[in-house]
């Protein structure tokens, strides 16, 4: 975690998921950030839906409910970004409602509430408002 590196005002970590893993439905006082590195995702946040594949950025706002889960049939890296040096989670669902990711390794913003699908294609980035 960040705090456990001095003024850091991040926290991150590596989630790497097998097929159908992800974690519940849960919340944060702050952004998070999702960099898809390999494999297939459904993320739902504050309610959307959206797929996601190596290379999307995906952007939780600050309070909105999210979740994601590994849709392919390998396994899914993703890294997570907390924007705060300690990691607060509030858990919306029981935690046999949903699975949780096989394996996390990981070391202020002030963001309106919104939520942003990033893409690269072609060398070209697209941002598509949800």
């Amino acid at each position: 975690m960040g705090a456990e590196h001095g003024a850091l005002p991040i926290s991150l970590f590596l989630v790497e998921d097998q097929p159908g893993a992800g974690p519940r439905l849960h919340r944060h006082p702050y952004p998070e950030l999702f960099i898809v590195h390999a494999g297939e995702a459904r993320f739902e946040i504050d309610g959307t839906s959206l797929a996601a594949t190596a290379g999307d950025i995906l952007i939780a706002p600050a309070r909105t409910a999210h979740r994601f889960t590994n849709t392919g049939d390998e396994q899914l890296s993703i890294t997570a970004i907390h924007t705060a040096p300690t990691m607060e989670t509030e858990w919306l669902e029981p935690s046999s409602a949903h699975s949780t990711p096989s394996l996390r390794r990981g070391a202020n913003s002030n963001q309106q509430p919104r939520t942003e699908l990033v893409t690269r294609a072609s060398g070209r980035t697209n941002r598509t408002p949800c």
